[in-house]
């Protein structure tokens, strides 16, 4: 009798590849969300789009990233959901104050500006460009409300991970 010996080549565990692949579902749902409130005319209600914006990609992200090796880890989870949101509030201050004409030093200008939906000073002379470039959800609480979603999907993540690993002991 012949035993056959299956070889199995093993899965590369590649972080950096995940980590990635979570950033590009994150802004893919993020601009996505973008695209569909300025055609169905939702981008008139800041606080539904900021509550959207601050919450469905990230628990998007969380979803690919739990099932990847990289969300075994709690900087692998920070890394991949904590990082892209931190850098999504930059670049939403850095271009308010571009469009508006203050300095970045200003914060509380920018972000009183921004709060006023005034029109954009710089750039942008036709008025519908102020509905595509909607920043009027962009304020405090928009900022720590997504960073406090991003950490309790952090945590939750954690938490199910620390399970299933007590659950296979």
């Amino acid at each position: 009798m012949q035993q056959q010996i299956r070889t199995q080549t093993p899965k590369k565990n590649k972080p950096a590849a995940s980590l990635i692949i979570s950033w590009l579902i994150i802004l893919g749902v993020y601009l996505l969300l973008r695209l569909v409130f300025v055609i169905f005319g939702f981008h008139l209600a800041p606080v539904v789009l900021g509550g959207c914006l601050a919450v469905l990609p990230y628990i998007a992200g969380a979803f690919y990233l739990f099932k990847t090796p990289a969300a075994h880890r709690v900087g692998g989870c920070v890394l991949g959901i904590l990082l892209p949101s931190i850098v999504e509030k930059l670049v939403l201050y850095f271009l308010g104050a571009s469009l508006y004409g203050i300095p970045l030093a200003d914060v509380s200008g920018v972000m009183s500006r921004i709060a006023a939906n005034e029109p954009f000073t710089h750039i942008f002379s036709n008025p519908a460009a102020r509905y595509i470039l909607n920043l009027s959800f962009f304020g405090w609480q928009y900022i720590v409300g997504s960073i406090v979603v991003c950490a309790i999907l952090i945590l939750g993540m954690m938490g199910i991970q620390k399970r299933k690993s007590c659950s296979r002991t």
